[in-house]
């Protein structure tokens, strides 16, 4: 069967107009909503701001290539440094309590995020809002798709460990120098070329386990581990090209989709930014993506369609029959009786 993207795109569209157009239920979005809720649960929790108080002067006279920091940052760091050593007896304690508590809310949250993942997969597959029955259903596939996730986490955690190990070992004769000359600008380097293109490895992998992997751990009612080898032969396999191209319309896309949130979070005056609110402001951008993913998962293999057919919105209203038509309805036959 051939692969064809433009047609996953035509099938995608269709669907998120029937399920959230046709017709348009704002209950029905509310609900499919908090299921995306779930399902992005801590994925954008994190806002990196690169501005910083910290102004680093180059005194006059100072050649460009003497990057340094000010003497009053030094006396800082001295201080810092003399404050922590001699504080340990109880920072320690803390920061293992604090680092416990965190880990145990990174789990929780995890574990509903691959919860909620179902669910909206569920919901897109049935072209319906429900939470409690796709909730009981599932569990035992999120349980096994959280461990998954779990391992990546970890196996993220080591790559930036790597990473940062390497870098800070180039680094450390600026480190002892307070200083910021070729050895930290190589170091860094060393760190960007280590941790960046494992990091994209990773999220490829997450990103391709959530678009075909799950679908196929529904569909077989099997583990992740039983689905992901299943995946690797039928849609891996041979497919590398095709594969390429989606992700690469999924990024374009992204961009897009990027775009319309932030003005629809502008139109509404900040209000569409809150969590779940944002959630259910661009339920019609989640839906698509899910059924994007779909309509192409199900041109690999006959047993891969999922997604279920609406009926077809012909014009005027549908006529049922509940019973055959009356006798003056039908034609005549030459023996029968005329009517009185």
């Amino acid at each position: 069967m051939p692969i064809s993207i433009g047609d996953a795109l035509s099938l995608a569209f269709r669907r998120t107009g029937n399920i959230c157009f046709r017709p348009f239920d704002l209950g029905k979005w509310f609900i499919m909503g908090f299921c995306v809720f779930l399902s992005t649960c801590g994925d954008n929790g994190g806002h990196f701001n690169c501005g910083s108080n910290f102004n680093f002067r180059r005194p006059s006279g100072t050649p460009s290539h003497a990057f340094l920091p000010g003497p009053s940052a030094k006396v800082f760091l001295d201080n810092l440094w003399t404050t922590i050593t001699s504080n340990l007896h109880w920072i320690i304690p803390v920061a293992i309590i604090v680092f416990v508590i965190g880990l145990a809310i990174v789990l929780a949250v995890m574990y509903l995020r691959c919860r909620g993942r179902f669910m909206f997969l569920d919901n897109v597959i049935e072209g319906r809002a429900a939470i409690v029955e796709p909730w009981k259903r599932y569990g035992s596939q999120a349980y096994s798709y959280f461990l998954f996730s779990l391992l990546l986490m970890v196996l993220g955690l080591v790559v930036l460990l790597l990473a940062g190990g390497a870098g800070l070992a180039i680094a450390l004769p600026d480190i002892h120098a307070r200083a910021f000359s070729l050895p930290s600008i190589v170091g860094i380097f060393v760190f960007a070329g280590i941790w960046l293109p494992l990091s994209i490895g990773l999220i490829g992998i997450d990103c391709y386990a959530h678009d075909f992997v799950l679908p196929i751990m529904m569909l077989r009612n099997t583990s992740f581990k039983h689905a992901w080898h299943e995946a690797r032969k039928g849609v891996i396999r041979g497919h590398i090209g095709q594969l390429t191209l989606f992700y690469l319309i999924r990024t374009a896309f992204a961009i897009g989709e990027g775009i319309l949130t932030t003005f629809a979070v502008c139109c509404t005056c900040c209000i569409g930014g809150l969590p779940y609110l944002n959630s259910v402001l661009t339920l019609p951008i989640h839906v698509f993506n899910r059924a994007f993913a779909l309509a192409f998962l199900e041109q690999f293999h006959p047993d891969y369609r999922l997604m279920r057919d609406f009926p077809s919105s012909g014009s005027g209203f549908p006529v049922i029959l509940d019973s055959p038509p009356p006798p003056s309805d039908l034609p005549s036959s030459p023996d029968s009786p005329s009517p009185a």
